[in-house]
């Protein structure tokens, strides 16, 4: 598979963002805690289709009939421009016949005794962002961290760099769905937000060019305190700001061309179906420490986005503005790592998820063996005459139907060798990105038990 990759980097750091270190970062696995699908989280939102963004065959490297994956943005300005566009902004009426997708994040660091914590965000159509995340950072093999206090950050192997793993923050989600990367402002003067929003929302600002986020902290108080909380939140300290320094929209997944003359045999199409069911498109954002030395050299100079935009028409010589009197500048040599985004077309690590430590209790229900997980039939009764749990009841009644039609001697041979399996919860699939099923799941064979687990 060779399918090209986007790349965009930033300069020089704005002046008003100092970093920090990462503290007690939460796993990189999206499923604990559990928020990996920020839009699901969020009613309204519905499956989406591609959005067009066209970028430069230069770039891109693909020819002018295959899908190309969509430019990321990686510094204020562009990411700025982008957002008010509507290029950051989910898009909801993008043609729903499209199935969901996987993306995965990665944020790698070098050896800098400083890191910049970064935070995922998703914006739903009307450009509000939710949740906040922090993006876990990790270290490529052969680094030695230098992080002041804090936990070391996993390293990246050569195996890691060829597909999606444990390490990296992975997301399912539609085309169309907006995310950004942001970094939290110090020091930002709160005075200049003139009214605040009675829903907790986030407010979006723009000044000196740049998009930034202002939000309500989130508490752990409970939802009966909400007037308590409004009150305090009246006070500076606690509402945060965050500036926003890039973001992706990504398009439909690209899907490797094949000729129709071929004709595969079933075992190489439920390959190449699995194949496919593994593909992610994977943005990396990476300090890079070289372009750190050289960038320092040019004293005094605006951070530099023209390269970087060039994929990307109505982006094209665009200037940053200097900052406002509200931005704590502090020394503007002392610009920071350098920011590079890249996005590439990659595979999950295959490996499928262990489920042999599964539990299972061996009952008989409607004349059938069956093995049920614990805590699929309430213990509480909901037929207090009969005693029977009406759940439970059910699918013994459907059993029993469906032995009456079979003929004797099949089902007597059935029910020797093939149990039904109940399940409480239903999860399968690579173990780096499982998929968790709601409702009944049929399997086609031995064979796709092995790649799925």
């Amino acid at each position: 598979m060779s399918l090209p990759s986007q790349s965009t980097v930033l300069s020089k750091r704005p002046w008003n963002v100092v970093p920090s270190v990462p503290f007690g970062i939460s796993s990189v696995r999206p499923r604990s805690p559990s928020w990996a699908h920020l839009a699901e989280e969020d009613d309204e939102v519905r499956s989406m289709s591609t959005s067009s963004v066209e970028t430069s065959s230069a770039v891109s490297g693909g020819t002018s009939g295959s899908k190309q994956l969509a430019p990321p943005y990686s510094t204020p300005i562009e990411a700025s421009v982008a957002y008010e566009a509507g290029l950051l902004k989910s898009d909801y009426n993008v043609s729903g016949s499209n199935p969901s997708m996987r993306l995965a994040f990665r944020y790698i660091v070098d050896d800098l005794h400083d890191v910049c914590r970064l935070f995922l965000c998703w914006v739903n159509q009307d450009g509000i962002p939710f949740h906040f995340r922090p993006i876990k950072p990790v270290l490529e093999a052969g680094e030695q961290g230098n992080l002041r206090g804090s936990r070391q950050p996993e390293k990246l192997d050569s195996t890691d760099k060829m597909m999606v793993t444990e390490k990296d923050h992975i997301e399912t989600t539609f085309p169309g769905h907006a995310f950004v990367f942001c970094r939290k402002i110090e020091d930002f003067d709160f005075g200049q937000v003139k009214k605040w929003k009675s829903d907790g929302k986030p407010i979006v600002l723009t000044e000196g060019g740049m998009t930034i986020f202002v939000r309500e902290k989130k508490s752990l108080a409970s939802k009966s305190s909400k007037k308590d909380e409004a009150v305090k939140a009246e006070r500076e300290g606690d509402r945060e700001a965050y500036l926003v320094i890039g973001g992706f929209r990504p398009n439909v997944m690209p899907e490797e061309g094949t000729s129709d003359s071929e004709e595969g045999t079933s075992d190489s199409e439920d390959e190449d179906f699995d194949e496919r069911e593994l593909l992610v498109q994977l943005i990396t954002l990476t300090l890079c420490k070289d372009q750190l030395s050289k960038s320092s050299e040019k004293d005094g100079e605006d951070i530099g986005c023209e390269d970087c935009a060039l994929p990307i028409p109505f982006l094209r010589n665009v200037r940053p503005k200097h900052t406002n009197a509200f931005v704590s500048t502090g020394d503007l040599l002392d610009i920071g790592p350098v920011l590079k985004v890249d996005v590439c077309l990659t595979q999950l690590d295959p490996t499928p998820l262990d489920t042999s430590n599964k539990i299972y209790e061996e009952v008989v229900l409607g004349g059938w063996p069956c093995r049920v997980e614990p805590g699929c039939f309430p213990s509480d009764l909901d037929d207090p005459v009969t005693g029977v749990n009406s759940l439970r009841k059910r699918f013994e009644d459907d059993l029993r139907e469906a032995c009456a039609a079979l003929p004797p001697h099949a089902r007597e041979k059935l029910q020797q060798s093939t149990p039904v399996w109940i399940n409480k919860s239903q999860s399968y699939g690579p173990k780096v990105a499982p998929v968790r099923n709601q409702d009944g799941c049929f399997h086609p064979g031995a064979e796709w038990l092995v790649r799925n687990g």
